[in-house]
């Protein structure tokens, strides 16, 4: 488990773009799950390595979801809403170590610039 970990009430974490760039650095990396609709990605960009299941489908298609319930998984969206519906949703899967990236792939763009 991460040491980035803002745990809320709902049990998933919410991290800033620093602490997920460091996530991704890590050697155990977090599998990253964006859940926007796949139009989305294309349309408005998308982070380098994520698996796109739009929220909408994540119950759905869970057996896409790694089977190591430990593993950390970083929900993203375009802003950060969505992903914290999805961060809640993995929790109620029975993933534990989960987080949600504040601003979204909005925000880790800007990041970037």
């Amino acid at each position: 488990m991460f040491g980035f970990r803002s745990a809320t009430r709902n049990g998933y974490g919410r991290i800033g773009v620093a602490e997920f760039e460091a996530m991704r650095g890590a050697d155990a990396a977090p599998y990253l799950l964006d859940v926007r609709e796949a139009f989305e990605l294309t349309a408005f960009g998308k982070i380098p390595g994520v698996v796109n299941i739009p929220l909408g489908q994540l119950r759905q298609r869970g057996n896409e979801l790694p089977a190591d319930r430990d593993r950390a998984i970083v929900a993203v969206c375009q802003s950060g809403a969505r992903s914290q519906q999805a961060a809640a949703m993995l929790v109620e899967l029975g993933y534990r170590n989960v987080y949600s990236l504040d601003g979204g792939t909005l925000g880790w763009m800007k990041a970037r610039r």
